[in-house]
């Protein structure tokens, strides 16, 4: 529910960046593009594209951290002890990776979303099923994930980089990492 509630707060942000990004899309500062959606598409501009965000985003969440609890444990299984600063990184990167791949075709559908409507970007559909729909009809089913390797790009060295300095750094400063937060250290105490 609080990452539901984060992202209707934030959206208009991300749905203003994505009518920016595109050759054609609105242009100015962030009042004058504002300005510019609301006057050309009322308050629904700045949700254009939402229903496909917060799938994807409760979808990628609870499949990211899912992951990383689950490859953690099978670590813990294969090496007997817990993964290392670096390697948790390489989990964290890894199982971030692999939920970005499940939901790739929301976000695709979402920007697109986002863009119809601008010059140059016809309103070609009606929602994010009807876009997924077509994208997969018309440029067959590879087209729902175009952009996953530059996603990964940013994905990968994202969350690599957090969960490695994050216990590092709680390491370093004895404060336990995310350990400390487990039901087993919950249970020594």
């Amino acid at each position: 529910m609080a990452g539901a509630a984060a992202c209707l707060v934030v959206y208009p942000f991300t749905s203003l960046a994505g009518q920016m990004s595109v050759a054609g899309g609105v242009q100015g500062s962030i009042f004058q593009v504002s300005k510019q959606i609301y006057k050309t598409f009322g308050i629904k501009g700045f949700y254009k594209g939402l229903p496909g965000e917060l799938a994807a985003d409760i979808w990628g969440f609870m499949l990211g951290f899912g992951l990383y609890d689950l490859a953690n444990g099978a670590f813990y299984k294969a090496f007997g002890r817990k993964p290392a600063s670096l390697e948790k990184g390489l989990v964290g990167g890894t199982t971030a990776c692999v939920s970005i791949t499940t939901s790739m075709p929301l976000l695709l559908a979402t920007t697109r979303m986002q863009v119809q409507g601008l010059p140059g970007y016809p309103v070609l559909y009606k929602n994010v099923v009807d876009c997924l729909v077509k994208t997969a009809q018309q440029e067959g089913v590879g087209g729902l994930w175009k952009g996953i390797v530059p996603s990964y790009a940013q994905i990968f060295p994202c969350i690599f980089i957090s969960y490695y300095v994050y216990e590092t750094l709680a390491k370093e400063l004895g404060l336990g990492g995310l350990a400390k937060y487990s039901a087993g250290a919950a249970k020594k105490k």
